[in-house]
């Protein structure tokens, strides 16, 4: 495994994190408790630091499950949470952003106490509230990472302006956006921004939530239990090369011997200005072949560029 600094983060960030989404136990298909347990124990057998999760994933399972597996070895973690996502379960569950100071101070303090620490690496925005002024949510921030209940600030899902706006307000550590061979919006402007401010960026949904592993085809069905039969990886006409571009990754993969995730996460990770990405698991094999691949030969530039020209056509990937 492999590691990078993050500024206000006292302990080395891995390469390769574990996205807690599917720790949440709903959302994703069939999963098990046990099978849960399994992916963060091999994940910190693995080598894996960066931890990310959120108070909406299973609406505080993901972030009790990770609090309890981590027990004993919190001083080995980077725990990343969110805050600024608010809900309501019944009688029909819908969320908002909302990025309140009082919100925002109410998640913290229940972050902590899902998670049983007394403060988290890294609290990141989850998404922007139009209706509250970026200073007041910055501003509790800040006064949270002065208490010391965080160490750092993040910025989940901003457009390139408001980034540069958050910059000014306070020390940014980190700013989470999806990139992966389907979805590289993010080269355009974001990346080239964090990288002139030092920011670390981490990408999440690097194998396209898990469309580009190989296992899925274009008659693959995802229930309605599984957010991906809404998502527009999946729905959208602008997806409809994803089938065509995981055969073809997957070629190139199986001539190195290696797998169509561990490629696809090696394109990210070789991708300039992104420090780390999320891999998200339902099963303790999948985030431990992952991780041997971060083990493995680095891309060269012309490996590089030759998977990415596997999606060329997509407006969305350029």
């Amino acid at each position: 495994m492999q590691y990078v600094t993050v500024k206000g983060v006292d302990t080395a960030v891995s390469r390769i994190g574990l996205g807690g989404e599917q720790l949440g136990g709903h959302g994703w298909g069939r999963v098990t408790r046990e099978g849960l347990v399994g992916v963060v124990r091999q994940a910190l057998d693995s080598g894996v630091t960066l931890f990310d999760t959120a108070p909406i994933y299973g609406l505080g399972e993901s972030e009790l499950l990770l609090g309890e597996e981590l027990r004993g070895r919190r001083h080995k973690a980077v725990v990343a949470t969110k805050c600024g996502l608010n809900w309501t379960p019944t009688p029909r569950f819908r969320k908002w952003p909302d990025g309140s100071p009082e919100s925002v101070r109410g998640e913290v303090e229940g972050s902590l106490q899902r998670l049983l620490t007394d403060y988290v690496d890294v609290c990141q925005v989850h998404w922007p509230d139009p209706a509250t002024p970026l200073e007041d949510t910055l501003g509790v921030l800040a006064d949270l990472r002065t208490e010391g209940k965080i160490r750092a600030i993040g910025c989940c899902n901003f457009p390139a302006e408001l980034l540069r706006k958050a910059f000014s307000i306070c020390d940014v550590s980190v700013v989470q956006v999806p990139y992966s061979l389907i979805d590289r919006a993010a080269a355009t402007d974001i990346l080239p921004l964090c990288l002139e401010h030092g920011v670390a960026v981490v990408a999440y949904s690097p194998l396209a939530r898990g469309l580009l592993t190989g296992k899925y085809g274009s008659g693959s069905e995802f229930g309605p239990a599984d957010n991906r039969s809404r998502h527009p990886y999946v729905t959208g006409s602008a997806w409809r090369e994803w089938p065509s571009t995981a055969m073809r990754l997957a070629e190139i993969a199986t001539s190195m011997g290696r797998t169509a995730a561990e490629l696809a996460v090696a394109w990210v990770l070789a991708t300039e200005g992104v420090s780390a990405t999320l891999v998200g698991a339902k099963s303790p094999e999948q985030i431990e072949s992952v991780c041997a691949g971060e083990d493995g030969p680095k891309l060269p530039e012309s490996l590089f560029n030759e998977i990415g020209e596997t999606v060329q056509g997509s407006d969305h990937a350029q």
